[in-house]
């Protein structure tokens, strides 16, 4: 039996991305993979981890806005697309490797099936006949304190996937391959010859869709390589952190109130304190953060956010 899952909705891909960390494995695996094609008519928004509605804002418009687990840019879901999730008992389950090297080692099966390059960002690269440019999205999900970490590949069928002039892509503008639904059956065939027995499947679609996304505008941002970090209050007042970065899901959500409260205890200079738990948040216990150069750009979007 295929373990492509055909005319999958936008809903149904969303809800398994964002509970790639929670729900359990296959009992006796350490990694599940689900290879899906988009269904025809089928368009939506997926929003980064870690991101808000207004960072989407004017993108795909009349498309609704859902949720997934790993973090980065917004990416247009379409018909014939192909998602591709990777859900691992944790970072190094199948291959040696830490959280932040998560996607170079498991992408390699999709560049295969694909004859795609991966350069360390966070999109795979064309083959030579679209000049290397970038032809889908990759990232990861990861919970510091359970280990769960996830691969997460979006293979667009039209150009229009991604913000056309993106920090990350270097001045190359988005591509895309020609019907990517042929791909799905090869995708799997290469994570089967790459990880064989240690991957399992099931079909159970996840009943828990995403909590909607905040709609509240941030109150500071700062460009960063990939894109741009962000920090501002939420609709509740608590102050948040987040942006077009990759981290451990649970850091990043524990971070803005922890500095609310530093903040509290020593209003006249937080600033020791609250560099001491951005450092702690993603050097210490297994916590990561990529797409940040210098971690002092984190305290200081949070510093400016605390104060507006």
């Amino acid at each position: 039996m295929s373990l492509v899952r055909r005319d999958a909705s936008a809903a149904e891909v969303a809800r398994r991305s964002w509970n790639v960390l929670t729900r359990p494995l296959p009992a006796g695996f350490a990694a599940e993979l689900t290879v899906s094609t988009i269904a025809a008519g089928e368009s939506a928004v997926l929003l980064g981890r870690f991101q808000r509605e207004p960072d989407a804002a004017g993108f795909h418009p009349d498309a609704p806005r859902l949720r997934r687990a790993s973090g980065g840019t917004h990416v247009h879901l379409g018909g014939g697309d192909v998602h591709v999730l990777l859900s691992l008992a944790s970072a190094d389950a199948l291959v040696p490797c830490t959280p932040a090297s998560l996607v170079n080692r498991h992408v390699r099966p999709v560049l295969r099936a694909l004859g795609g390059a991966f350069f360390g960002r966070d999109w795979i690269a064309g083959p030579r006949e679209l000049s290397r440019r970038p032809i889908a999205f990759a990232g990861f999900a990861h919970h510091a304190e359970s280990g769960r970490a996830a691969l997460e590949v979006i293979v667009p069928g039209a150009d229009d996937w991604c913000e056309p002039s993106r920090a990350s892509h270097r001045g190359l503008a988005p591509a895309h391959l020609t019907d990517p639904a042929r791909f799905a059956e090869a995708i799997v065939r290469a994570f089967e010859t790459t990880f064989g027995s240690a991957l399992g499947a099931t079909r159970d679609d996840p009943a828990d869709a995403a909590p909607p996304a905040d709609t509240a505008p941030w109150g500071a941002s700062l460009d960063e390589a990939m894109g741009p970090l962000r920090a501002g209050r939420d609709a509740g007042g608590e102050l948040r952190f987040g942006g077009e970065i990759f981290a451990s899901a649970d850091r990043v959500d524990a971070l803005g109130p922890a500095i609310d409260a530093a903040i509290t205890a020593a209003p006249a200079d937080p600033s020791a304190s609250v560099g001491a738990l951005v450092d702690a948040a993603f050097t210490e216990g297994g916590g990561v953060i990529v797409g940040v150069s210098d971690l002092a750009n984190v305290r200081a979007v949070l510093l400016a956010a605390s104060r507006s």
